[in-house]
């Protein structure tokens, strides 16, 4: 667990999940202003759905891309959205969202599993779980307090530095990966 690959699922998972927080935290509270609860949940369970049609799609790609194009999908996404108001700015700024976590998710448990030998497949899951826990934790905290201090404009501020750790961790992670790391046990 501790090669580049590892380290690059987790950085991406952390950045998918920081988004997720976002758009469950402080984005449903603007989104909320102008939309009913049953819109609200409409929207919400269709972004849901685009969300698992974005991961079986992408199962069969390289998964390294993937996490780089979803984060910057969700953090396109978030911005639109937290930059505009009203249903139609809004529809394709949480498809944007929607398809980020598919196959930003999709694509870091890839690099995850090419990164790490079955031998330490439950303990780097575990691992990388949490890791996404923490990033959904921080997501409404760090996302509340951006909407705070500058409006809900300011929500795309977060993913998108976001989108910047996880291209340095990916340049950072193919710079030093070599062929025999993909299935190391480390």
């Amino acid at each position: 667990m501790r090669s580049a690959g590892f380290a690059f699922a987790s950085i991406g998972i952390l950045a998918i999940a920081v988004g997720y927080g976002i758009v469950e935290g402080p984005l449903t509270l603007h989104l909320g202003g102008e939309l009913g609860q049953g819109e609200l949940a409409a929207l919400y369970v269709a972004a849901a759905i685009v969300t698992g049609g974005a991961a079986v799609a992408a199962g069969g790609l390289a998964p390294r891309p993937l996490v780089g194009a979803g984060a910057v999908l969700l953090a396109a996404g978030i911005a639109l959205a937290g930059a505009t108001s009203g249903l139609v700015p809004w529809l394709p700024a949480l498809t944007l969202v929607a398809l980020g976590i598919g196959l930003g998710e999709c694509g870091a448990l890839g690099v995850l599993l090419e990164a790490v030998g079955t031998e330490r497949i439950v303990t780097a899951l575990v691992v990388w779980s949490q890791v996404w826990s923490l990033g959904y934790l921080a997501g409404p905290v760090v996302g509340g307090l951006a909407a705070e201090v500058a409006g809900y404009a300011a929500l795309g501020v977060v993913p998108a530095a976001a989108v910047l750790g996880v291209l340095a961790a990916s340049r950072r992670s193919s710079v030093g990966s070599r062929p025999s790391e993909s299935r190391s046990s480390s």
